[in-house]
């Protein structure tokens, strides 16, 4: 909060992605000066205390990071998480560990030649899946393991730090696919959500048909949405005026 007031001391507006938009919650929750809070795809009530061991980011990244936290045999992450992400499960058994070898040798060749860019592999399954690693270079570890262990959420008591937002509010809800393995392959579920419309009392939903990284793959009609709900709340407030 006091960084904010180094910044500007105009009324904000917060965009949080994914769990950033814990982060925004929090900022909404606690800051006087918020106007607008914009929520994408952020795992709310899904991410904390038992419900997380059921997500898709406890089986992957949240579970890398622990794993490469202690281990001493590899000191790239970003190939360390390759090697270890959860994709894996969604190949035949019977040729994924033939296929995550082989792909395996084309990450750690392009990792020692060009190890501050972000990792590109040839034959990936999908241009999407590549999304992923954008990024993971300056990624810290340490900040995925804080989901695995649960301390990221510690002594938070989301309900009440949800019903005390009262900004204008809007959450971008992308696809959730619930695996046959039961986990949740996505951020928070349908009912999930419906329990957040409740606590956040000022909150519309917009529904992108799309994965979790809705700013890469719906990228118009996310800046559409950000930019509508930023000038339709000026418009209000003029007009309280």
């Amino acid at each position: 909060m006091k960084f904010i007031r180094t910044i500007t001391n105009d009324n904000i507006s917060v965009l949080g992605h994914s769990s950033g938009g814990l982060i925004a919650c929090y900022i909404a929750s606690n800051y006087n000066g918020c106007d607008n809070l914009i929520l994408k795809d952020a795992p709310l009530v899904s991410s904390n205390g038992d419900r997380r061991f059921n997500t898709f980011n406890f089986k992957d990244l949240s579970t890398v990071c622990h794993n490469f936290i202690n281990q001493k045999e590899e000191t790239d992450f970003v190939y360390y998480y390759f090697m270890n992400q959860y994709c894996w499960n969604f190949f035949r058994e019977a040729s994924s560990e033939k296929i995550r070898n082989k792909l395996g040798k084309f990450a750690l060749k392009y990792r020692q030649k060009q190890s501050q860019k972000t990792l590109k592999v040839p034959f990936w399954p999908s241009k999407k899946f590549l999304e992923v690693f954008r990024g993971l270079e300056g990624y810290d570890p340490n900040f995925g393991k804080t989901f695995y262990d649960d301390s990221f959420n510690a002594n938070i008591n989301y309900e009440e730090l949800l019903s005390n937002i009262k900004c204008n509010t809007v959450f971008m809800k992308a696809n959730t696919i619930i695996g046959k393995d039961g986990i949740v392959q996505g951020a928070l579920t349908d009912e999930d959500l419906e329990h957040v419309s409740k606590l956040i009392s000022n909150m519309k939903i917009e529904y992108f048909n799309c994965g979790h990284g809705i700013h890469n793959e719906k990228v118009k009609e996310f800046i559409s949405c950000v930019s509508k709900t930023v000038e339709n709340q000026k418009l209000k407030q003029e007009f309280e005026r």
